[in-house]
């Protein structure tokens, strides 16, 4: 279009103002909309002087149109400028000097005048009154279809759940259920996948394929378009969680009439209560019975419902009177020392009074029918029509179950005792046989970094590993918590295999831990001897493993039971030796590298016992540990220590600080704890003396409790040392979870240097990660000058080991320092 301004002739324009259309012509100059004209009906429609009007449509041609008909005029607008053929709109309008928006239809096509120029004649139309119709028709329709839809609702007041669909557009637009389950069943906001969800809650297979044939939009829409808008179908289905439901499940199909759309009802009512075979199948679910019947109270009449899995010797099929099926059981089929009790509790009257208020009653008895083995039996009982006193019975034989454990399949502690029992009792006297015990070292850390969900799934794998294993198990049992008990052909008892299959890598959500396990074994000499004795044989050589990363695993013998004898020994003896102080303190110096001066020390205890002199640490810890009592011998060692170097100080001696080792169990006795931090909180000048080690393995299992204590230990100055870095599968995981202020190298890397140059490369690579932490380092275990010499080149801080001192009592420890040159 060009920007030429057409004029009018005077008859022309004449002529379009008098008509009584409303009628406007416009020019688009210089980049916008020019009114040249408007007709007398257009005045009359917009209550406006010819002027007056003119002059509002060119400056402003949206100010009298609703807002929210504003963006749909101008995309209308502009798409006409760029050369659409016509300009065609419905929108609404205010007339001026009222409040009234009206309804007008605009119709606009371009016209090529006489010079050139190209105008646009647009006409409008009042069109108020048509729509009010169509809306008033609109909700009439609308309304009918709704009391059509509530008609549809009423007639039934026993459904469980609601859902409207819309098949024609696929979508499921609202719903209301009683039942998580059903409600779950809008999700995908779906037709189809109402269906596709529904079918996960049934049981059988022939349900769902029925389900989908039934209800998928496709086929509702070509029944509907049959004319059968009514449809209907029975199924079970979990409304929630363990809870089995008999429904019908009802369709019902209209037009909208406003949209043409298909739409149906759905409706689901709960038929459980009206169906005796529901119900018993239901209870049934999933259990293998060797009989079930049904016991008419009332008539004294026994039902047997699964004839076809009683022993083809039981006399009983069909209906029979109760008395003769519970007189039959007694004589032949309980056994003798579980009649009495078979008797009371079978009783109708008892069965009755046990069942008021349950949902079901069950006892046990030992039968020996048709086997010289006795069976335990489970008899279970269930209403299933209490007013008309029906009763559903079945019994199973959970011999096999209580021996089984629920979590890996494999035996539990009983089922393996009686089975290896029954293996060695058919042996003969060539065959040779081993039990292994084994644990899991640091499952509850594993369990920790896993959840419980992903430790379970380990132990069951754990399971698997075995079985498929070169020891060609004959039996395996998961005895407690991460505790395996095997038993093998002795030939397939091969070390160098033991060992690699007690090294494990397990792969989770993306990530691989790296553990292992300790493997006590016991070769039968004896096979008399009870099975729970050659457990407990293995699970000795386990617990007294002495390096499980040389060799996982320690082959019983009797010095070991003498070990354990001796420990236990030694434990029940804690209190009295506490009493006549027979734990002394050793401390272990730790040097400066650099100027080889002692900066620090480590307090060790050692039991001098006046019938057995020095005792190991390693014979008696372990025993403390586990009975509990480690936490009153680490207090002791933690206030003579502090006793130690505050008579030092007092007396302006040399003072070093010295480090408490704390174990793991420490941290959940309250008590012992709370005196640690009391003695930290007192300590005064003594505080940048205070030092506390707690292993890696510890760290990995610490709860939110124990970190917090270490916490607020550092918070009132003392120092937290990390133990035996390195030592574990964790390692890296410590440096980033906790804090601390010193890492102690594991004395299994120290005493590799000089012949691993793997070894010496990750040496180097932990202090230098340590000092970026901002953490010192001390390396225990040096014995060797190569050793020494190595630490010091690469940077170690602090050195630990017999090179410079063992551990001293403290008379002598008191003497060195007191030999140490003064600042």
């Amino acid at each position: 279009m060009n920007d030429r301004n057409y004029s009018f002739s005077r008859e022309m324009r004449e002529f379009l103002e008098n008509l009584e259309m409303p009628l406007a012509v416009y020019q688009h100059i210089g980049g916008r909309d020019e009114v040249l004209l408007v007709s007398n009906g257009m005045c009359e429609w917009a209550n406006m002087s010819r002027q007056a009007l003119s002059k509002s449509l060119t400056e402003d041609m949206f100010r009298m149109v609703h807002p929210d008909d504003v963006p749909l005029l101008r995309e209308r607008g502009q798409s006409f400028l760029q050369g659409k053929s016509e300009y065609n709109v419905v929108y609404r309008c205010l007339i001026p000097g009222t409040e009234d928006f009206r309804y007008t239809h605009s119709y606009a096509r371009f016209q090529q005048m006489e010079d050139g120029s190209t105008v646009a004649f647009m006409y409008y139309v009042d069109i108020t009154e048509k729509v009010t119709q169509l809306i008033a028709l609109q909700k009439e329709s609308e309304l009918a279809y709704q009391q059509h839809l509530d008609v549809v609702m009423r007639m039934n007041p026993n459904a469980v759940s609601t859902f409207r669909l819309n098949l024609t557009r696929n979508t499921c637009e609202n719903s209301a259920s009683i039942y998580p389950n059903i409600l779950k069943l809008k999700n995908r906001g779906t037709a189809e996948g109402y269906v596709e969800d529904a079918v996960q809650y049934m049981t059988e297979a022939q349900e769902q394929k029925k389900f989908r044939e039934t209800f998928r939009p496709e086929k509702l829409l070509q029944d509907f378009a049959e004319g059968k808008n009514r449809l209907s179908m029975d199924h079970t289905y979990y409304v929630k969680e363990g809870d089995l439901r008999l429904l019908t499940t009802n369709v019902e199909m209209i037009k909208n009439p406003f949209s043409g759309d298909v739409e149906c009802i759905i409706f689901a009512v709960d038929k459980s209560a009206e169906s005796l075979g529901f119900k018993i199948s239901k209870i049934l679910l999933g259990q293998e019975y060797e009989s079930v019947a049904l016991l008419y109270c009332n008539e004294n009449r026994f039902s047997v419902q699964s004839d076809a899995l009683w022993d083809k010797r039981v006399p009983i099929s069909g209906d029979v009177a109760y008395s003769y099926v519970i007189n039959w059981s007694v004589e032949y089929y309980v056994a003798r020392e579980d009649r009495e009790q078979f008797l009371k509790n079978t009783e109708i009257s008892h069965l009755q009074k046990m069942l008021d208020g349950r949902e079901n009653y069950f006892f046990t008895v030992h039968s020996s029918f048709g086997s010289a083995k006795k069976h335990l039996k489970k008899y279970s009982y269930y209403y299933v029509d209490k007013e008309h006193g029906v009763i559903l019975c079945a019994m199973e034989d959970i011999t096999v179950v209580l021996g089984q454990d629920a979590l890996t399949g494999g035996y539990n502690r009983d089922g393996f005792i009686d089975r290896v029992g029954r293996i060695l009792q058919d042996s003969g006297k060539d065959d040779k046989y081993a039990v292994l015990y084994l644990n899991i070292r640091g499952f509850k850390a594993i369990n920790e970094l896993l959840g419980i969900d992903g430790g379970d799934t380990l132990l069951r794998r754990m399971m698997t590993r075995l079985w498929d294993s070169e020891l060609k198990p004959i039996a395996i049992a998961r005895m407690e918590a991460d505790h395996y008990a095997v038993l093998i052909d002795e030939e397939n008892l091969n070390l160098k295999a033991l060992t690699r299959i007690c090294q494990h890598a397990y792969t989770e959500n993306g990530k691989t831990f790296n553990f292992s396990w300790r493997c006590g074994i016991y070769k039968l000499d004896d096979k008399k001897m009870p099975v729970s004795g050659m457990i407990d044989r293995a699970r000795i050589a386990e617990e007294l493993i002495q390096d499980d990363y040389v060799e996982p695993y320690a082959v019983f013998d009797e010095v070991m039971q003498q070990t354990y004898v001796m420990q236990k020994t030694l434990a029940s003896e804690l209190r009295h030796a506490l009493k006549e102080r027979q734990f002394q303190v050793y401390y272990q110096p730790i040097y400066e590298t650099k100027s080889r001066r002692i900066s620090s020390a480590e307090a060790l205890v050692r039991w001098i016992h006046p019938d057995l002199g020095i005792i190991s640490p390693g014979l008696f810890v372990p025993a403390f540990e586990e009975n509990g009592y480690i936490s009153q011998m680490d207090l002791y060692v933690e206030k003579t220590a502090r006793a130690f170097m505050e008579r030092r100080y007092q007396s302006s001696r040399k003072v070093v600080p010295v480090a408490i080792n704390l174990s793991r169990m420490d941290f959940y006795d309250n008590n012992m704890m709370k005196e640690v931090l009391d003695d930290v909180r007192n300590a005064g000048e003594l505080h940048p003396y205070m030092r506390f080690e707690v292993t890696e393995s510890a760290y990995a299992v610490l709860e939110e409790k124990g970190n917090n204590i270490l916490n607020e230990l550092r918070e009132m100055g003392a120092k937290i040392l990390v133990d035996d870095f390195g030592s574990g599968y964790s390692s890296f995981s410590t440096m980033q979870e906790f804090s601390f202020d010193v890492i102690k190298l594991d004395m299994g890397f120290v005493q590799k240097i000089g012949t691993s140059e793997k070894t010496e490369w990750i040496i180097h690579s932990i202090i230098e990660m340590a000092h970026n932490l901002k953490a010192e380092v001390i390396a225990e275990g040096a014995e060797t000058k190569e050793q020494v010499d190595f630490l010091t080149v690469h940077g170690c801080d602090y050195i630990q080991g017999y090179y410079f001192s063992k551990p001293l009592p403290e008379n002598e420890f008191e003497a060195l320092l007191n030999a140490e040159p003064t600042e």
